[in-house]
């Protein structure tokens, strides 16, 4: 396969394919769509993807978790990307009891009640805010948020905080308590 390699996509009838009927499939025609290097794709869940090709914003579901895993190395193969490493070593299961760790409220009480920790980071905020001061910030893996709030009281203009697990929703109902939602943005 090439680079440039298409990808396929089955659509109702009347959209733009180049699939000259054959093959029975009542009504359907398959599209053909450019994978290169600079597509973009994102997984979806277990068994869905998502592609934008050709312009088009393609919702892809598969019968199986196998069908997609297959389909997901094929794209990659064919747009020139390789799996990260941490792609390639950490099993979806392994990846998913990391954000669920995070995600509770006891483990962020005991990252937050770690006086050494957070005060170690509040301090390097507050020396550096030289750094934060009229700046936008990005807090990934922002957990509850804390160091969102640090940048905020160092000068930071606007904070986004992003958090994967569901600690995100009591990050937001603590920017919301503070009255900083035009200063901290949770994603």
């Amino acid at each position: 396969m090439s680079s440039n390699a298409p990808a396929s996509s089955g659509r109702g009838s009347g959209g733009r394919g180049n699939g000259g009927g054959g093959g029975g499939g009542g009504g359907q025609q398959l599209e053909e769509y450019p994978v290169n290097a600079k597509t973009t794709h994102l997984n979806h869940g277990h068994t869905s993807h998502v592609v934008v090709a050709g312009g088009e914003m393609l919702y892809l579901k598969f019968a199986s978790k196998a069908d997609c895993q297959l389909f997901r190395s094929l794209l990659q193969k064919m747009s020139g990307k390789v799996n990260s490493v941490f792609n390639l070593r950490t099993e979806d299961s392994s990846a998913s009891q990391y954000f669920q760790f995070y995600g509770y409220l006891s483990q962020q009480q005991n990252m937050m009640q770690d006086f050494v920790r957070t005060s170690t980071y509040q301090r390097a905020i507050y020396s550096n805010s030289q750094d934060f001061h009229n700046k936008i910030v990005l807090d990934v893996g922002a957990g509850s948020g804390i160091l969102s709030f640090f940048a905020v009281q160092a000068g930071a203009a606007k904070v986004y905080a992003v958090e994967a697990s569901n600690m995100a929703q009591y990050a937001q109902q603590l920017v919301h308590s503070n009255n900083l939602n035009g200063k901290i943005t949770v994603i």
